[in-house]
């Protein structure tokens, strides 16, 4: 059975040649000059290509046009049948197909985004 003293001896000296091994490999080419680092930008990163493409102005029709179909399921359940046609029901559908179409955009933005 290994002692905690024997154990502790073995561990320090594994350390301590890793140490030294590595201020070995780190002086030796530091003197010599042998170190190459190459700090220019590779050609491939100068005009880097969009992973994804979004067409954002097609994206926000879309939700408007999806919040327009949302609201008119529920008009066509909550207001009677003689109101649903009116212009002022018609208008406030407009509205709020604008808003709600422009929240559902902003969560697909921000979503496409992270």
């Amino acid at each position: 059975m290994a002692t905690i003293k024997g154990t502790s001896n073995a561990l320090g000296n594994l350390i301590n040649k890793i140490n030294s091994a590595s201020a070995t490999s780190v002086n030796s080419g530091v003197g010599n000059g042998n170190i190459n680092i190459d700090d220019s930008i590779p050609t491939n990163m100068l005009n880097p290509e969009p992973v994804i493409k979004i067409n954002f102005k097609s994206s926000h029709k879309q939700c408007i046009k999806k919040a327009k179909e949302q609201l008119m399921i529920i008009v066509k359940e909550v207001v009677p049948i003689l109101l649903q046609t009116s212009s002022m029901i018609a208008d406030k559908v407009e509205q709020d197909a604008e808003q709600l179409g422009n929240l559902y955009y902003e969560y697909i933005k921000t979503e496409q985004v992270i």
